[in-house]
């Protein structure tokens, strides 16, 4: 179990990497969103914010659902890259972190965190979420994970190399996580559901989100490199190749 501190060290990693961040990482599938807005995530002029929204990933899949979004990011890097993204050049971006959430009180919605809620430190967070949400707002968590029923043999790899490391297991980040809001007497029962679908990427984007793992951006130089070309090496030399993932997702109302 990491300390805080070691925690926020290697959050902080992210700020080295956000280029390939953006470039790699996965996009969430349009079924995440539309089942939040079946839960009343996004009211007609409503606000939602992206809490620590990296370069966007998320904040795509909530623009255009009838409420306005803000996004909360620590990283300048990150924040530097979100503002880049065209369908997002009408969201405002704040420098915050999910303890101290520089919004004021019930101001929001819904506050929608994705693949992050595992850095956070869970009672300080969720006090901030809760504060800042409106009565019968609600939190949505999600994630993003290799789906291995069938994958190819280069996603396979990669998924064993990022265990190899200790940064290959998502799924104790999304227990962890979920018992932590299942355990705040700030929020209710939460309900969950999983999406699946196939990211089309080239080869350079596979390596970029690899790449983008805040456990290989901590790596020495050497063994980063052989990681990163033991796994290239394994990539299919088509132009564009499939990527399988599993979205978990979570909803829980603030009470």
């Amino acid at each position: 179990m990491r300390t805080p501190e070691e925690r926020v060290a290697q959050a902080r990693t992210f700020d080295r990497a956000a280029v390939e961040y953006e470039a790699g990482r996965p996009e969430y599938p349009p079924e995440l969103a539309e089942w939040w807005a079946s839960l009343g995530a996004f009211p007609p002029g409503g606000r939602v914010l992206d809490l620590a929204a990296g370069t966007g990933k998320l904040t795509r899949a909530l623009v255009g659902r009838g409420a306005s979004i803000v996004a909360v990011e620590p990283s300048a890097n990150m924040r530097a890259q979100l503002t880049t993204v065209p369908a997002l050049v009408d969201v405002p971006v704040l420098e915050g972190t999910a303890e101290s959430i520089p919004l004021p009180d019930d101001s929001v919605d819904a506050v929608v965190v994705g693949q992050a809620f595992h850095w956070f430190d869970a009672p300080a967070a969720l006090a901030s979420i809760a504060r800042v949400l409106r009565p019968g707002g609600g939190l949505g968590l999600a994630w993003n994970d290799d789906d291995l029923a069938g994958a190819p043999d280069w996603v396979c790899l990669e998924h064993e190399r990022k265990e190899s490391i200790g940064g290959g297991n998502i799924g104790l980040g999304v227990v962890l996580s979920s018992a932590a809001v299942h355990a705040s007497s700030l929020f209710e029962p939460l309900e969950s559901a999983e999406f699946r679908s196939v990211q089309r990427v080239t080869p350079a984007q596979a390596l970029d989100s690899l790449a983008s793992r805040s456990y290989i951006i901590a790596m020495d130089e050497p063994s980063r490199s052989a990681l990163l070309d033991e796994v290239r090496a394994a990539l299919p030399s088509a132009e564009v190749i499939d990527h399988p993932l599993v979205t978990r997702a979570f909803w829980a109302r603030r009470r």
